[in-house]
C-alpha cells in the first residue's frame, strides 16, 4: 500500500512556523509586552524619580520553553537601590562608626502593588502578541 499527499512539504513548513510562536525570541518579546503595564505603574508610585528612572525589566531567562522577567531595580551602585528599602522597610539600624541608632524604616510598598494592579493586563498583553504572531502565521498559510 502506497499513500501520496500532496503538498505535504506546504504543511509542514506551517506547522514549522506554528512552532515559531513558541520560540524564546517571540517569547521573549511577548514577557516584555507584559512587563510594560507593571513597569509603567512601578514608575508612577516610586518613592523618587531615581528610583522610578531605574525600573525595568532586570532579569530575562529562557528555559525549558519557559521565559521568566523580573520587573525591578539593578543591582550596584545606583542611587535606586533605596526604592528597596521603601518597598520593604528597614529594622532597628545602627551606625557601626558612631554607635548612633538611627531606627526603623516602615515599609511603603510601591512595586509589589504595581504588580497586583496590573497582572490581568500583563497575561493581556503577552496573549495579544501571542495572539498577533499565531494570526501571521495563518494569514501567510492561507495566502
Amino acid at each position: 500500500m502506497t499513500v501520496k499527499v500532496t503538498g505535504a512539504a506546504h504543511v509542514l513548513a506551517q506547522l514549522k512556523a506554528l512552532a515559531a510562536v513558541g520560540n524564546p525570541v517571540v517569547l521573549e518579546r511577548a514577557i516584555r509586552e507584559g512587563a510594560q503595564p507593571i513597569i509603567d505603574a512601578a514608575k508612577q508610585n516610586a518613592p523618587t524619580p531615581e528610583v522610578a528612572a531605574d525600573v525595568d525589566v532586570v532579569n530575562l531567562r529562557a528555559s525549558g520553553g519557559t521565559v521568566t522577567a523580573d520587573v525591578g531595580l539593578p543591582g550596584g551602585p545606583r542611587p535606586s537601590f533605596v526604592g528597596l528599602f521603601f518597598e520593604r522597610g528597614t529594622g532597628p539600624r545602627v551606625q557601626e562608626t558612631t554607635g548612633r541608632r538611627t531606627g526603623a524604616m516602615a515599609a511603603r510598598p510601591w512595586l509589589r502593588p504595581a504588580f497586583d494592579a496590573n497582572s490581568a493586563r500583563a497575561v493581556d498583553a503577552v496573549g495579544a502578541v501571542i495572539k498577533a504572531r499565531i494570526d501571521a502565521v495563518a494569514k501567510n498559510s492561507n495566502g
